[in-house]
């Protein structure tokens, strides 16, 4: 890592070409979503067999006609839109054609010209966010550019986590990360790979507001987390400032957080000393890809802190909501009663839920203690995050083609399904659980590459049931005495959805849209495996299992799955209109297309290969 101030290292970076690179996937991916998502029309010319010319239409600040022309394919997983790696390029009446060079102009006149109702204070935030997450992925890559390149299948699991800067691979604002300036950025962006400390204080437990997750084993949890000597250390400060420990709960701040919005709202607290500032623990931390989850890197076996961060990165404010904290510890300890109940999940898939087993939120301050992938590895096992599944090196091999090589790509496919996709939708079908499965949120427990279980996480908003296909409804956590907001909760707002299409559409989203989907396409493009047999084997995989399990079958009938067409939601919609309804559009679905459709060879040959290794 360079030692020369943030601001020079970002005139270097902009001068490289980190910046090209960063702004053009930008535009890719803004594109490619304003196609996709039906916000602007593109006009189309198939130029090869899989190939096609969009040219969109756009009109300048002194009202004349602008050409915008990119080429791409529209994708069998679900009608994705795909450009390739050519640049924008821009035709104006008073120059000859050439790249594409300021998005806020591209999308000021493709606005112009398209008369749009977008919102126009939502179109110039958008914008920023487009540009800040052109800087700061600049600097990302830049800063990269300068270090020895490590293979990401040669490190630790905590430290991949900390690798995979990408970001979302379909949100143009991937990496906008609102509210942290350049040097914010460099302190505590993942990839700049900085120690980060948080600041721990302690909250008078009779405050109003004050929330707590796993509260009957809080002070338990603590002594889980912190050193005896930290521990008395924390408890002698709260009764240097006249207060009893037992009377407060300790938590950690996120630095960012608490110097920008944690301290000026608690400034009356702090003065009458119903919170008290402890300092740093003994332990260091860095980011992992989410950034305000922090893994301990002096003790990687301890919970990962979630804490509360108000930045926005893609389409989200990164806090915790009070009430989702609250009820944190009781979703995961559901999902064990829920999983214990079934031999296959249990027993067989032996999946692995991280639970999220304390929190605390006061404000703006919050935090959810989140067990560590370490807890649960054997002998001989390592662990990846599934988005490392589409990662590239840095000399461009993909981080899986040493295990594809050993393996072969239907068998490891075929068992990366069996022990990814099945636990999620076996829970989906046999109990009527959705989970937010999408890549960040999964970790594939591996043997030298063989795919032998999986890792669940983040459960405190992403779990969704309809009542009446709820299979086991006396398990069901009675969420009105957790949090109040649940006694007025907004329909689908929380857990419960009122319709049995919203708890699908879940998974399609996160699981078959997001995760699979950006893994299939990338099987397609890397190892020309071509999608539809992709999609063929998925579904082939999901109707053998639950041939296993005929109890199940009208359930899964009732789930629909192979549903025709599905919806997905609209992301970067949602950044230019009001969010006054569902942003979603109908999307064909491969899973229906995979039952018309079986490549010829693909069953036959993965026989073969499964023979060969059984």
């Amino acid at each position: 890592m360079s030692h020369l101030p943030v601001h020079m290292e970002l005139c270097n970076a902009l001068l490289s070409p980190s910046y090209l690179q960063a702004r053009r996937r930008v535009f890719r991916q803004l594109i490619e979503s304003l196609i996709y998502e039906g916000i602007i029309r593109a006009d189309r010319r198939k130029i090869a067999k899989d190939e096609i010319e969009f040219t969109i239409h756009g009109t300048s600040e002194t009202r004349e006609p602008v050409l915008y022309r990119c080429y791409g394919t529209e994708r069998f997983s679900f009608g994705r839109i795909r450009l390739n790696k050519h640049p924008l390029m821009r035709k104006g009446q008073e120059a000859q054609e050439q790249e594409a060079a300021s998005l806020s102009q591209f999308m000021m006149e493709l606005f112009n010209y398209n008369a749009s109702t977008v919102n126009r204070s939502m179109l110039d935030m958008f914008i920023l966010e487009l540009e800040q997450t052109v800087l700061k992925d600049t600097m990302s890559r830049y800063m990269l550019s300068l270090e020895p390149s490590v293979s990401l299948q040669q490190i630790p699991y905590d430290v991949i986590e900390s690798a995979l800067v990408d970001g979302h691979p379909y949100h143009p604002c991937y990496k906008s990360r609102m509210g942290f300036d350049i040097t914010d950025n460099d302190l505590y962006g993942p990839e700049f790979k900085r120690h980060i400390t948080p600041i721990w204080i302690a909250i008078d437990r009779s405050l109003d507001g004050l929330f707590v997750a796993g509260a009957d084993r809080y002070r338990k949890m603590l002594q889980e987390e912190l050193s005896r000597e930290t521990l008395k250390h924390f408890d002698s400060i709260v009764r240097l400032n006249g207060g009893l420990a037992e009377s407060y709960l300790y938590v950690p701040v996120h630095p960012w957080q608490w110097e920008r919005q944690a301290l000026p709202a608690v400034i009356e607290e702090l003065r009458s000393k119903r919170i008290v500032v402890l300092g740093p623990s003994e332990d260091l931390y860095r980011a992992q890809q989410s950034i305000r989850t922090l893994y301990n890197c002096s003790q990687p076996s301890k919970s990962c802190l979630k804490l509360s961060l108000h930045i926005r990165n893609t389409s989200s404010m990164r806090g915790l909501t009070p009430h989702s904290v609250a009820c944190a510890a009781r979703v995961s300890s559901w999902l064990h009663q829920v999983i214990s109940t079934d031999d296959y999940l249990m027993q067989q898939s032996r999946m692995v839920i991280l639970s999220e087993h304390a929190g605390l939120s006061y404000g703006v301050i919050g935090c959810i203690w989140r067990e560590s992938i370490h807890l649960y590895l054997e002998q001989g096992e390592g662990a990846v995050p599934m988005n490392a599944l589409t990662a590239l090196e840095a000399d461009g091999r993909p981080v899986i083609d040493h295990w594809i090589e050993r393996q072969g790509l239907e068998y490891w496919l075929h068992c990366l399904l069996q022990v990814t996709m099945l636990p999620v939708i076996h829970l989906l079908v046999g109990h009527g659980l959705a989970l937010e499965a999408h890549a960040q949120n999964m970790v594939l427990i591996h043997k030298d590459g063989v795919p032998s279980r999986v890792a669940l996480k983040d459960f405190h908003e992403g779990v969704e049931y309809f009542p009446d296909y709820l299979a086991n409804s006396g398990l069901l956590p009675d969420f009105t005495s957790l949090h109040p907001f649940y006694d007025t909760a907004i329909p689908n707002r929380g857990f419960e959805m009122d319709s049995l299409r919203l708890v699908r559409e879940l998974t399609t989203d996160c699981l078959f849209f997001m995760n699979f989907g950006e893994l299939a396409m990338f099987l397609a493009d890397q190892y020309k495996y071509d999608e539809p047999s992709f999609w063929v084997l998925v579904r082939s995989v999901i109707e053998e299992h639950f041939d296993r399990f005929p109890q199940l079958q009208i359930r899964l009938q009732q789930i629909d799955l192979f549903t025709p067409t599905c919806r997905i939601e609209q992301l970067t919609r949602r950044r230019l209109y009001p969010d006054d309804s569902l942003m979603v559009h109908e999307s064909p679905n491969p899973l229906d297309a995979a039952g018309r459709t079986t490549p010829i060879g693909i069953i036959k040959s993965f026989e073969q290969r499964r023979a060969m290794h059984t």
